[in-house]
């Protein structure tokens, strides 16, 4: 019926003309056919522009907050540094390490 077509916008442009076309006439139409499209494609694009932030969702789907997610990996990497630099002086020998620094305070004492 007659309520489908009135929920559309109208188009206040002419029709295009049926039948037989001039090379120039054709040109014409078809340089409004682009800027009509162009037009379209612009409105869309602004439209499409809302601002809405990007959702980001691990595997099961769930929201992440980058952000947040950025936090922790810093976490995570300061926690590593920590305890490479533990297990760096857990490799020297905390034995011969504490041995070197009372063999060092007793000469500084028997030198005072």
């Amino acid at each position: 019926g007659a309520g489908a077509g009135a929920s559309k916008k109208k188009d206040l442009s002419p029709p295009r003309r049926g039948g037989l076309l001039s090379a120039k006439e054709m040109r014409e139409d078809m340089l409004l056919q682009e800027a009509r499209k162009a037009e379209k494609l612009a409105e869309m694009a602004l439209q499409s522009q809302g601002g809405a932030e990007t959702v980001h969702r691990d595997k099961s789907g769930k929201r992440i907050d980058v952000k947040l997610e950025k936090l922790k990996q810093k976490e995570e990497e300061r926690a590593k540094e920590l305890k490479a630099l533990e297990n760096m002086k857990w490799g020297r020998g905390i034995a011969q390490f504490e041995d070197y620094e009372r063999r060092r305070e007793e000469e500084a004492r028997v030198a005072a």
